[in-house]
């Protein structure tokens, strides 16, 4: 409600549970803090909606309330999360490749885009990662599209660019 966004959750998805949403989060945060030596405080980090076919294939989206201290801190923010990401697969041994920061047009507003590539030790695909994020009303409103599928990121990636925002 507080960023006005519709969304249609494609036929035949599974809604993710908020507990499982908040299980692989609390992963990934340990994983950042083992490799920044930093803590991260999510306590205000809100679930929305998550969607999926399988472990390898789904949707997450988050708001979170971001008070803009100066012009431009969100922009950095944004870039260091997604160096913070990239760091931290490295450190774990992960192969990543990630693109640079973009912007692409979803509901008639400009969001932050990055892609990931996950890859094998011996370089094969094992997941894509479509980082998205916008401050919209005072929240760093955030879609995360994990898929190993094409069909399936289609599908997700249809979803997410049909969503209308009332603002």
């Amino acid at each position: 409600e507080e960023i006005g966004w519709r969304i249609v959750i494609p036929q035949n998805w599974r809604i993710i549970q908020r507990e499982k949403t908040e299980e692989l989060q609390s992963k990934g945060q340990k994983a950042i803090a083992e490799s920044t030596g930093q803590e991260f405080d999510t306590s205000e980090s809100r679930h929305l909606v998550g969607f999926q076919k399988d472990q390898f294939n789904f949707f997450q989206s988050t708001s979170e309330p971001f008070e803009e201290e100066y012009e431009g801190a969100w922009e950095e923010n944004n870039l260091a999360l997604r160096d913070v990401l990239i760091q931290t697969c490295r450190d774990q041994g992960i192969k990543v490749e990630a693109s640079e920061i973009e912007t692409e047009d979803i509901g008639g507003l400009e969001f932050h885009k990055c892609s990931f590539r996950i890859l094998s030790p011996d370089g094969d695909l094992i997941m894509n990662v479509i980082m998205y994020s916008r401050l919209i009303n005072g929240f760093d409103f955030g879609v995360n599209i994990n898929y190993n599928n094409e069909e399936l990121g289609r599908e997700m990636l249809e979803a997410w660019r049909s969503s209308e925002f009332d603002l």
